[in-house]
């Protein structure tokens, strides 16, 4: 069984414009913000395994440092650059590679299509110079009701390996997250995330978490504090990862 206790707060102060907050800490919402809006992120996130076969692959950290904007009316893009630790090699991130000091990881770009309504589609593509080339395409769906949100997200993600060294070439996951919350006060919202990562392809990674939110936002400023508890690779292993991420608009 896996522990994972994520952590995030997101902090975004603007002076002009804000990009869109998000009330939870993985699950997307349709909210891509206004035209003209754009802001920067900093994710920082640690991975300790308490114990287990796979403890090498969960220890360390990583950053990631990311530029939002939103171009035209419900059309939102977001750039991330990646760096981080890692120890050991059966994972599809880290098969290529095993380092402890912190080096460049890889970079994300992601493009988020509100499309009508409660309906938004979400597009990423990565690069990890250690392992190959990726993509994800996820749905999300939104349904708000007097104090309370629900959103569902669901889709694939494929990566390809571009080294000899990862007799496994071709890795695809089913990605899935759901997230209902309710507004407590003007202020505070309170929420429960669980998410899906299931192999479609191979011995593409597994994982399945779920937790409480806490959701806090006034004027520009706004922040998300999740935990979460669940199993992930076979076979599992106790482990608890934390996030802090902190965002500013201009």
């Amino acid at each position: 069984m896996l522990c994972r206790l994520s952590v995030v707060f997101t902090l975004l102060v603007a002076s002009a414009a804000a990009a869109s907050s998000r009330p939870y800490a993985w699950a997307y919402t349709t909210d891509t913000g206004l035209e003209g809006d754009s802001g920067t992120e900093l994710w920082v996130s640690q991975r300790h395994a308490l114990a287990g076969p796979l403890a090498a692959d969960y220890d360390g950290w990583d950053l990631w440092w990311g530029f939002t904007t939103v171009p035209t009316e419900n059309v939102e893009l977001a750039f991330y650059t990646i760096g981080g630790t890692v120890v050991g090699g059966s994972s599809p991130a880290s098969s290529a590679q095993a380092y402890s000091a912190f080096a460049f990881v890889g970079l994300e770009a992601q493009g988020r299509w509100h499309l009508a309504g409660p309906l938004l589609l979400l597009g990423k593509v990565d690069y990890f110079p250690g392992f190959g080339l990726g993509g994800t395409l996820l749905v999300v769906l939104e349904h708000r009701f007097e104090k309370f949100l629900l959103t569902a997200n669901a889709g694939a993600a494929l990566s390809q390996s571009h080294l000899s060294a990862v007799p496994q070439k071709l890795w695809a996951t089913a990605d899935a997250a759901l997230a209902a919350s309710v507004s407590v006060t003007e202020s505070f919202r309170l929420g429960v995330e669980a998410t899906l990562q299931a192999p479609l392809q191979g011995k593409a990674p597994f994982g399945a978490f779920i937790g409480p939110t806490l959701f806090y936002g006034k004027g520009k400023l706004w922040a998300a504090l999740n935990s979460s508890y669940g199993v992930s690779y076979t076979p599992a292993a106790p482990a608890i990862w934390s996030r802090l991420v902190i965002g500013a608009g201009f």
